[in-house]
């Protein structure tokens, strides 16, 4: 473990400086407080650099023709248009703009990249009858397919994106800016109350995916349903229970189904979101089973939860805990996969204008269930500090550390390498101006 890490957790033990004397921050910062919209038209733009240093990574990395670089600096600039419209009933997302980014390793190349992204979604629900109600929802998206990676290169050295590869700024492979993304999804869902207390659920998810005119066409589908029984015991006490499945399917060579069918059995207990446990520390969590079958045909059952514990610092300050054990399927190892993760967050304003932001995660896991040498770790660690100048202007900067160690039996997407380590410093300055906000009518919000 590098030295670096360790500067990181001590950063979140002795950072939390006393912040009763703090003052409550600027609600306008970074373009807050506008409020609830119906429609919002905006600017926005980044302006960044990177450093990267890329320590004890092997080096097969997917998308590299050129070996991987002891370390390089990347600059970064996007602009773009983004629009939002949200009815009660339909959201509408759109955005065009322009990438482009500089590196200086593994050769020198600039590369520019036009964006845009449209998605679109409504739902509905129907009461039937006082016992009998239905909901739906239909939604549909189109990007290019180098959307998806772009977005991903601009969450690394984010609080948002702290868990993700910083070898992901790196050079991309020119076919993956190739082709476009198509993707719907529909659900359907109902609900039958029996008694004031106990009611049957039902719901149906289906979703596609397909990526259309790159070097290589990808056809994803995706099948969930679930049927059950849940009980209110008390107010913020419920039981639930039932069985669960679902499919996901690639149209790829040598790729199989992966399947999870079982028993899902939870207790939810929910006062406000949260149990109170004093004026200022709050506990959440819930618990349940899943079960899954890997590409052998091997099924296990699992026991799956998650508990967070939150506690504020005066009045600018919070802290909090996680832990969490996840039934997962990642892309990028092919096969389900059992997750606990250790969580530990710190942040809150160190003046009206400056926030701290730092965060650090340790997940380990079993990837498949054929036994041997399948694990897979990944530590993940940022401190961050962010700057408002203006409403619309804000400077920041950032240090990360990630590292991952994949089994020598796990079978992993085409050239991801077993083990990576890097560090990741960043500075940035974002812009943010609205061009078109319309309020919600008040009439409509509350139809």
């Amino acid at each position: 473990m590098r030295p670096a890490f360790f500067a990181i957790v001590l950063a979140l033990l002795v950072s939390a400086a006393p912040a009763a004397a703090q003052s409550r921050g600027d609600r306008a910062l970074f373009g807050g407080g506008v409020g609830s919209a119906e429609q919002v038209l905006s600017a926005n733009s980044r302006l960044g650099m990177s450093f990267l240093d890329t320590i004890g990574t092997s080096p097969s990395v997917t998308g590299l023709s050129q070996p991987l670089p002891d370390s390089t600096t990347i600059g970064q600039a996007n602009a773009n248009l983004a629009y939002v419209l949200a009815l009660s009933w339909l959201r509408v997302n759109a955005g065009i703009g322009v990438l482009g980014m500089r590196y200086t390793a593994p050769e020198r190349l600039w590369l520019t990249q036009s964006t845009y992204n449209l998605s679109a979604d409504t739902s509905r629900a129907w009461e039937l009858s006082p016992r009998f109600s239905v909901n739906g929802m239909l939604g549909a998206q189109l990007r290019p397919s180098f959307w998806a990676m772009s977005a991903m290169q601009g969450q690394v050295g984010t609080a948002s994106g702290f868990e993700l590869d910083p070898l992901l700024i790196l050079p991309p492979d020119v076919a993956s800016m190739e082709g476009r993304t198509v993707e719907g999804t529909g659900a359907l869902g109902v609900t039958y109350r029996m008694t004031e207390r106990a009611s049957v659920v039902a719901d149906a998810r289906l979703l596609r995916r397909l990526e259309l005119g790159g070097s290589e066409n990808f056809d994803l589908l995706e099948r969930t349903g679930m049927a059950g029984v849940m009980v209110n015991v008390t107010r913020h006490l419920r039981v639930r229970g039932g069985y669960r499945f679902s499919e996901t399917t690639v149209d790829a060579p040598e790729a199989r189904p992966v399947r999870s069918q079982g028993l899902e059995l939870g207790v939810d207990y929910n006062r406000g979101g949260t149990l109170r446990l004093t004026k200022r520390t709050t506990l959440a969590g819930n618990a349940g089973l899943g079960a899954a079958v890997d590409s052998h045909g091997t099924e296990r059952l699992f026991a799956l939860g998650n508990v967070r514990l939150n506690h504020e610092l005066g009045r600018t300050w919070q802290t909090g805990a996680e832990y969490r054990r996840t039934l997962e399927f990642p892309s990028f190892v092919l096969e389900p996969t059992l997750l606990d993760t250790a969580q530990a967050d710190l942040r809150g304003l160190l003046s009206r204008r400056l926030t701290f932001t730092s965060l650090v995660a340790y997940q380990r896991g079993a990837v498949g269930f054929s036994g041997g040498d399948n694990g897979l770790s990944r530590t993940s660690a940022i401190v961050m500090l962010q700057a408002g100048l203006t409403r619309y202007l804000a400077l920041g900067a950032s240090y990360g550390y990630y590292s991952r160690q994949i089994g020598a039996d796990v079978v992993t997407a085409a050239g991801l390498g077993r083990r990576s380590e890097s560090q990741l410093v960043n500075v940035f300055a974002t812009t943010w101006a609205p061009l078109l906000h319309r309020t919600r009518r008040p009439s409509r919000a509350t139809r």
